[in-house]
């Protein structure tokens, strides 16, 4: 599925993921187009969170992002998500703008 999603996206894209064993415990998904890094998709196992492997993975993405000439980066967390939150917050991350989804009745 990552392939048909990352044949679809502009620009650079690059996939990142931590294992254990045959396990995969945290991945994401980034796309470079211009200056900004989009990252997409950033997960980690539920029984594997609170440990730092989140942030290793949005580490590694961001370095991968600017060598790929990135200055920025962006993404979009639910205004509820607090322990996500907090982590973008300790990377330095900042609140840009809050957007709505609408379903049909």
């Amino acid at each position: 599925l990552y392939d048909l999603i990352l044949k679809r996206i502009g620009g650079q894209c690059g996939f990142a993921e931590i294992r254990d064993g045959e396990e995969s415990i945290a991945c994401g998904l980034g796309g470079v187009e211009g200056h900004p890094l989009g990252l997409f998709d950033i997960f980690t196992h539920p029984e594997r969170r609170r440990a730092g492997i989140g942030r290793h993975i949005i580490s590694e993405m961001l370095a991968w992002g600017a060598s790929c000439g990135a200055m920025t980066a962006s993404l979009q967390i639910m205004v509820n998500n607090h322990p996500t939150l907090a982590t973008y917050d300790k990377l330095g991350f900042n609140k840009s703008h809050e957007y709505s989804c609408r379903v049909a009745p």
